[in-house]
């Protein structure tokens, strides 16, 4: 696990208390869904991708971190 020193001041995504600049902390992504999954539909003869999913990053306190 690496931690990271914040830049700017950001919450923690599970325990909503304050990370401060200069704090470390610690970045994870979550995903909802089958992000790597697509799909090609076609309408009118037109092409459309289709994603299943995305992908996101969180931030977590130190405290938060370690717990983890």
């Amino acid at each position: 696990m690496k931690l990271i020193k914040c830049r700017q001041p950001a919450t923690c995504d599970t325990c909503k208390g304050e990370i401060n600049k200069g704090d470390l902390y610690r970045k994870r992504t979550k995903s909802v869904g089958s992000p790597r999954k697509e799909t090609v539909e076609y309408s009118d003869g037109y092409p459309s991708y289709v994603k299943h999913g995305f992908t996101y990053a969180i931030k977590l306190c130190e405290g938060c971190a370690n717990e983890a």
